[in-house]
């Protein structure tokens, strides 16, 4: 049996930018950056969603391994 712990950090690290990049859409001055600025923040979410997903992937597939 593999450690699980490590997998759920990874979820919990995924959620960090994904937080980070909700926050700075609902205070609601997202208009008055760039463009460049706004697609940056829409790729954290991205990044953040990723890392969050491999960590429930990762997990799942180590439950299908101890069966």
């Amino acid at each position: 049996m593999k450690n699980k712990s490590w997998n759920l950090v990874l979820v919990f690290v995924g959620l960090l930018p994904i937080w980070n990049g909700l926050q700075y859409f609902f205070q609601g001055q997202a208009y008055q950056n760039s463009a460049l600025r706004n697609s940056a923040v829409v790729g954290q979410i991205i990044f953040g969603l990723a890392i969050s997903c491999y960590g429930v992937w990762h997990n799942k597939n180590l439950s299908k391994q101890d069966e």
